[in-house]
């Protein structure tokens, strides 16, 4: 998280690409044990690609139009329900992270949508966010 809000301070897309699933991590380690490639749903890899990025294109722009270029020291987070396991994947989320905007005043955001922990290394899945 702290890397995320770092590169976000700094205006950094370099390290927010690098802490996002890239097209290749996608289809090897996500695609083949999410929920949505599997029935009822079987979206095809391209399709849910195209869905995941977008979006996370869309989130991506707005953390950097709404938090890019402030520093806001991180209060921690919590996410949502039970921690899914899809393969050799665990998927976390959707979670909230809490930021301090000025002393006694702390904020709840939903900066991204999932994260993925496979063998101890994390990525965020996208970008997709509920930033007001």
């Amino acid at each position: 998280m702290t890397a995320l809000l770092a590169a976000l301070a700094t205006r950094d897309t370099a390290t927010l690409h690098r802490l996002v699933l890239s097209r290749a991590e996608f289809a090897w380690l996500y695609y083949p044990t999410t929920q949505q490639a599997l029935p009822p749903y079987d979206l095809d890899p391209a399709t849910l690609w195209m869905l995941t990025s977008e979006r996370g294109g869309r989130g991506e722009a707005k953390l950097l139009e709404t938090l890019g270029g402030r520093t806001l020291p991180y209060a921690g987070h919590r996410c949502d329900g039970n921690a899914a396991h899809e393969g050799d994947n665990t998927v976390y989320g959707p979670c909230v992270v809490r930021l301090v905007q000025a002393p006694g005043d702390t904020v709840e955001s939903r900066l991204f949508g999932l994260v993925l922990e496979r063998g101890g290394q994390w990525k965020f899945v996208s970008y997709t966010n509920k930033l007001d």
